[in-house]
């Protein structure tokens, strides 16, 4: 925990900062328009921040957010408040990034390693991995495999952010990934993986990928130009096909 002297110490270093920002935003207006209407701009986001955007608030909304008997962050309140719904690794990550966002600096510990409480990393490093399959891939139980794997902008995006986790906390995946981030063979508690079996690569250098897992779309250049040739681009610039829900 942090003394109230830090803090405070904490809060001086962030208004200094901000008003650094007030500073460059009048000048790059004033550059643009003239001093007046630059100073009338600044006043009226200056407003805003004090009215919307309190730095305690946010921090305590995040960490509303968040769920000791998961050890992941859920993706809103009402989600978290009703049945069916529960943490995932995306949310996660966009939680843990926006701490750093939300006034916090070196002095502080603005890395999750740094920043977080022991319990919580360890929590957070086992949400993680305990939804990892031998695949090399990430799993939610509200979101069966069959499922998810019809989803590879979905799966990939998970396996991406969870490999990013683990690499935040100082941690590495239990398997082998698709994208080639190197698994190390243990479960969140340390003990050996039973089916774990590293790819045939030198130490040093990234996990093989493996080639039955990738998305099709994505295995070479000529695939992907295909991929996208078959986007209407000028009256569908995001197509229904790269989200979640079709």
């Amino acid at each position: 925990m942090f003394t109230e002297e830090e803090i405070k110490k904490q809060k001086l270093v962030d208004d200094k900062l901000l008003t650094e920002c007030w500073n460059e935003l009048e000048k790059n207006v004033s550059d643009r328009s003239d001093p007046s209407t630059a100073k009338r701009i600044r006043e009226a986001f200056e407003e805003y921040y004090r009215d919307v955007y309190q730095v305690d608030d946010v921090i305590k909304w995040v960490a509303d957010l968040y769920s000791a008997e998961h050890g992941g962050f859920y993706y809103s309140n009402s989600a978290r408040d009703n049945e069916g719904f529960l943490p995932d690794i995306e949310s996660t990550k966009q939680a843990m990034d926006i701490v750093p966002c939300a006034g916090t600096d070196d002095e502080l510990g603005n890395t999750p390693k740094a920043f977080y409480p022991r319990w919580i990393k360890k929590q957070m490093v086992k949400f993680i991995k305990e939804r990892q399959d031998e695949n090399g891939y990430f799993y939610h139980p509200q979101w069966d495999k069959a499922f998810t794997d019809t989803k590879p902008n979905r799966r990939g995006r998970d396996l991406a952010w969870a490999c990013k986790i683990l690499e935040d906390f100082g941690d590495a995946p239990t398997y082998d990934t698709p994208i080639g981030v190197r698994g190390n063979g243990l479960l969140w508690d340390g003990s050996p993986a039973p089916n774990y079996t590293p790819s045939v690569t030198k130490v040093d250098e990234p996990a093989a990928p493996k080639e039955e897992f990738v998305t099709p779309h994505l295995k070479d250049k000529k695939s992907f130009l295909a991929y996208l040739s078959t986007f209407d681009v000028n009256g569908a610039s995001y197509p229904t096909g790269n989200t979640f829900e079709s």
